[in-house]
């Protein structure tokens, strides 16, 4: 019932989409893309997926699980290919995980790191979305800098220790405590065994820490695939207010309100583009192109289904060394 009513949110946003906008123009502009530019962000994206896959590997093997690189490359494009298709991006995410798991054991501590890899990348896009905000106000309200500055920095902060205290002996312990406490079933019994296996984080700040530069730097990397996609589509605009505004975009595209974020996407982008005097049209067709290449380039992951353990159930599980 979910799953339909978002596909049919998504159908009624398009929809009002059409009547609102010029689509001629939207079409115009999406038709005057050089296929030079598009190769260019397929490869920027593609640079972007393994850079993901990447950041996962080291989680992994800071929990013990060896896992070769191209492995866990080809387990991240099946989820990404999955995450395109269901309604929110975690369906995806939940997929690569039970592959990992259901070949190499290790179920809890897989969960575990999935987990720490989303919180990770919230704090990067809270982070990165702040600084655009502040960006856009210190543009707008000049004369309130100091309060902008306060409220940007203070989000940062409580995302932060918010993060940093979910690793906290204390906090753990109380967790624990919580779980454990009454009747102990199958369900009770794999949450406190992820909770120890996410505690185990704790032990090794420096991997966190890479984790986070990694992903601050991957956001980044998406930045600037907007920022070379506003300029294959003839978009003109001032790239800091831009980038900033495409800070506060990519967060509030993140959300799992519909499916991939098809249709709250294109609405936040004719929104947020405003601001800084970017048309509707262009909005949209910047945000429709993005959804398209999105889906392009996980398309390897037809390849690694076809070659995956959902075709291969008697394949034997893998003890990762």
């Amino acid at each position: 019932m979910r799953r339909r009513f978002q596909w049919l949110l998504v159908g009624a946003i398009f929809l009002a989409c059409i009547v609102y906008l010029d689509i001629p123009s939207v079409v115009r502009t999406l038709e005057s893309v050089p296929p030079l530019w598009l190769v260019s962000l397929l490869v920027l994206m593609t640079i972007d997926r393994i850079l993901m896959a990447w950041k996962w590997t080291g989680l992994l093997r800071a929990l013990h699980i060896q896992i070769p690189f191209r492995t866990v490359i080809g387990y991240y494009y099946q989820g990404n290919l999955a995450g395109v298709f269901l309604p929110t991006g975690l369906g995806g995410d939940l997929l690569r995980a039970h592959l990992v798991s259901r070949r190499y054991g290790h179920t809890p501590q897989i969960f575990a790191s999935l987990f720490m890899e989303k919180i990770i990348g919230f704090v990067s896009a809270v982070s990165w979305a702040a600084i655009g905000a502040l960006v856009i106000a210190w543009y707008r309200f000049g004369d309130m800098k100091s309060l902008w500055i306060g409220l940007a920095l203070g989000g940062v902060m409580v995302v932060g220790v918010a993060f940093l205290g979910s690793l906290h002996p204390r906090v753990v312990d109380r967790v624990l405590l919580a779980v454990t406490s009454g009747p102990r079933g199958r369900i009770k019994t794999f949450v406190h065994r992820l909770i120890k296996a996410y505690a185990q984080f704790g032990q090794c700040r420096h991997v966190l820490i890479l984790n986070g530069m990694l992903t601050i730097l991957e956001h980044g990397l998406q930045l600037v695939v907007y920022v070379v996609m506003a300029k294959s589509l003839g978009i003109h605009m001032a790239v800091i207010p831009f980038i900033a505004i495409t800070a506060l975009f990519l967060l509030l595209y993140r959300l799992p309100i519909s499916p991939d974020g098809w249709g709250v996407g294109e609405v936040a982008a004719i929104g947020l583009y405003g601001i800084i005097d970017i048309s509707p049209e262009n909005a949209f067709a910047m945000a429709f192109l993005g959804h398209v290449l999105q889906t392009l380039v996980v398309l390897p992951g037809l390849w690694f289904i076809y070659r995956s353990v959902i075709f291969q159930p008697s394949l034997p599980m893998e003890k990762s060394p």
